[in-house]
């Protein structure tokens, strides 16, 4: 399947400028990237700092501390990141729900009352998802080398499950009828997913990077050069999470908007268009 940049770069320009103009699917952002940080948070307070050792190489010891890192990580971890994989999946349905009634041109409608009925198949889908997912970590678990062929699955096996969560926002299907369902259709658009997903997250780094850069100067300004650690630094640290949130809510939202396109087009045969047609520094002067 070939890729077709334009098309992808539409699609991408259309799910920025939706996620930038109906805040309204920022709740939804907001709780999923509340969820990723906690599921961050779980496994990096176990995180080991590499130990710099004379004699050694870079790689031994990143690799050390990797595995000291993993061998201080508990079953309730686990347990707690599967509970959390369950409820990011609920989120994605309710988040794909609401971004495919913006993109028909409506308003994102009760989502809850919507998704009740659907709370059996959603909980089928996320108990595969999670399940995929927590045998994956553990994989990750056995050696460094364990940990890149874990990544490397895990990442293929959420890849695959994605278009599923369209799937149980709109069609009837059950759990395992929208995993069936989610293969066929990433075989159809893997390709464009798959350079839509790079682009938002080139997007994404990058303004990551620069808000870094930003805060680190303002940092270097506010210390005015002193080496020691002011007593202000701990509510610096606290309060300069607030951008960064923001920024993942915003990309987590563009993100689903983006699947939601693409499930769209894949299913009806017609993607969606911005709504000025031609002119997509329309869409975002609009809210400026």
């Amino acid at each position: 399947m070939s890729v077709e940049p334009e098309g992808t770069r539409a699609l991408v320009r259309l799910s920025l400028a939706t996620a930038w103009r109906r805040r309204a699917l920022w709740v939804w952002g907001a709780a999923l990237a509340c969820t990723h940080q906690l599921v961050a948070l779980i496994f990096d307070r176990h995180r080991v700092e590499p130990e710099i050792r004379s004699g050694r190489s870079w790689v031994a010891t990143v690799t050390e501390a990797y595995e000291r890192s993993i061998q201080a990580t508990t079953l309730e971890d686990h347990a707690i990141s599967v509970l959390l994989y369950l409820l990011e999946v609920w989120l994605l349905v309710a988040l794909t729900r609401a971004a495919l009634n913006v993109l028909q041109g409506r308003s994102p409608g009760p989502i809850l009352s919507s998704l009740r009925s659907r709370w059996k198949a959603i909980l089928v889908f996320s108990a595969v998802f999670a399940t995929g997912t927590l045998l994956f970590d553990l994989v990750k678990c056995v050696s460094a080398r364990g940990a890149l062929i874990g990544f490397l699955l895990s990442t293929a096996w959420t890849f695959s499950l994605y278009l599923g969560i369209p799937v149980l926002a709109r069609e009837p299907a059950t759990g395992l009828g929208a995993v069936r369902r989610a293969w066929m259709l990433i075989r159809l658009g893997w390709a464009k997913r798959l350079a839509g997903l790079f682009l938002i997250g080139v997007l994404s780094v990058g303004l990551w990077q620069a808000l870094a850069l930003l805060l680190a100067l303002a940092y270097q300004f506010l210390a005015r050069g002193s080496h020691e650690v002011p007593g202000w630094f701990p509510l610096y640290m606290a309060l300069i999470r607030a951008p960064f949130l923001v920024v993942s809510m915003f990309f987590v939202v563009a993100d689903q908007v983006f699947d939601a396109a693409l499930y769209t087009g894949l299913t009806e045969g017609a993607f969606p268009e911005l709504p000025s047609g031609a002119d997509p520094q329309a869409v975002w002067r609009a809210r400026s």
